[in-house]
């Protein structure tokens, strides 16, 4: 059996095709510049709203100016930061090794000749690699 042969692109065709292109094209450059307008127009918003009320802006002014009081916010965020870090790092490790008992499991039941990737249990590499 043979295929039927597909008939060429007509003039008209090749011509609604570019106009779409074109209306796209439009639509698209339209688009972009509705989102600048949409950003620009949250920005105003946001500066007008906040104009003359005291917010968190004022102890990052008063930070900046020297203000002694104001010393303790950055180190106190900081700090903080730093616990919430260490501690998802933790909680990483503990997932990837419970995680990695079952991974090995079903690996070794499809494969029993498998070697691992000599990673420790809980994602690191070896200390012996280095």
């Amino acid at each position: 059996m043979t295929e039927p042969e597909k008939s060429p692109l007509n003039q008209a065709q090749i011509v609604r095709f570019e106009l779409w292109l074109d209306v796209l094209k439009t639509v698209r450059h339209l688009a972009k510049w509705a989102a600048v307008a949409f950003v620009a127009v949250c920005a105003w918003l946001s500066i007008e709203s906040l104009a003359g009320k005291a917010t968190m802006l004022k102890a990052v002014f008063e930070y900046t100016t020297g203000n002694k009081a104001a010393v303790i916010l950055p180190w106190l965020v900081t700090i903080v930061m730093l616990v919430w870090a260490l501690r998802e790092r933790a909680l990483r490790r503990r997932k990837t090794a419970q995680m990695q008992n079952h991974a090995r499991e079903i690996e070794t039941r499809l494969d029993p000749d498998r070697t691992g990737s000599g990673l420790l249990p809980d994602g690191r590499t070896n200390p012996k690699d280095n």
